[in-house]
């Protein structure tokens, strides 16, 4: 099939980048959401329909995926079930639907960590596809994000600012949404691609965070923190549900990619109202 698309099917639409994929998808198509679980409000007042299942099941996604015309799966965890949320569910998705856009990570390698590596193992599975765009962002920020959020909470939670080494560029989440719905296209007519995405600028990790406390007006000192240190505490807090994990660390390298336009230090200026 080329051209014509009418139905397509959503994972992942109760998450971060989800919100704003629905949104954008449904002023063109007739969508299918498919959830784990039922979300308040959640498409109301837009052409979508809800169905409720797991990815990890193929006779969830075979229920799911009757009459879609392709797929766009967000569907992720930063902790949990890596292979069956990254790996499974895309293999589910592909078995049903032969063509596919698919939301993985810059960092994905067959050599990282098990949230790396499943996200790499995921890619492999979706260019079994007929078609398919593979779209790897960079961390995003956007309203409601983790990200920031997460930054302002480290700052405001001591008496410095800890800062630590990496380099990352952050990519706006409205960005990646538009990227991700032309794609649907694309993929309709055949296209075998994989973008990685970037915003305009790269940071250390002391670059970001400076820019985010000048923003909001937070005026403590900087720590360096030793790798092997922070790696420690990153450790400890995937255990006590800090703000810090080894998933978020990995995320702190740059990689070539396509580099978007909306800049954090602009964006968070202008919005700086919608962060916590």
């Amino acid at each position: 099939m080329t051209g014509l698309v009418v139905r397509v099917l959503l994972t992942g639409a109760t998450g971060f980048l989800g919100s704003y994929v629905l949104s954008l998808l449904t002023e063109k198509y007739d969508v299918v959401a498919f959830v784990r679980r039922p979300v308040e409000n959640l498409g109301e007042g837009l052409n979508v329909q809800i169905i409720r299942g797991d990815l990890r099941s193929g006779g969830d996604v075979e229920k799911a995926a009757k009459g879609v015309d392709v797929a766009v799966n967000l569907a992720g965890v930063l902790k949990g079930d890596y292979y069956g949320v990254h790996v499974l569910a895309a293999k589910n998705l592909v078995s049903n639907v032969p063509r596919i856009v698919h939301v993985s990570a810059l960092w994905a390698s067959p050599d990282g960590n098990d949230y790396q590596r499943s996200k790499w193992e995921g890619e492999r599975e979706v260019m079994k596809a007929e078609s398919y765009t593979i779209v790897r962002p960079s961390v995003m920020f956007g309203a409601g994000d983790r990200f920031v959020n997460k930054i302002l909470r480290i700052m405001r939670r001591y008496p410095f600012i800890p800062c630590f080494d990496g380099r990352l560029s952050p990519v706006f989440v409205g960005d990646v949404a538009e990227i991700i719905v032309d794609a649907v296209e694309r993929v309709a007519n055949g296209s075998r691609e994989t973008l990685s995405l970037c915003g305009p600028r790269d940071f250390s990790v002391e670059e970001l965070f400076q820019t985010i406390a000048d923003v909001f007006g937070i005026k403590k000192p900087f720590v360096k923190i030793p790798r092997p240190i922070i790696s420690l505490y990153a450790m400890i807090g995937e255990i006590t549900g800090g703000d810090l994990s080894r998933v978020f660390l990995s995320m702190l390298e740059t990689r070539p990619c396509v580099r978007l336009e909306t800049d954090i230090e602009d964006y968070l200026v202008r919005c700086r109202h919608e962060f916590g």
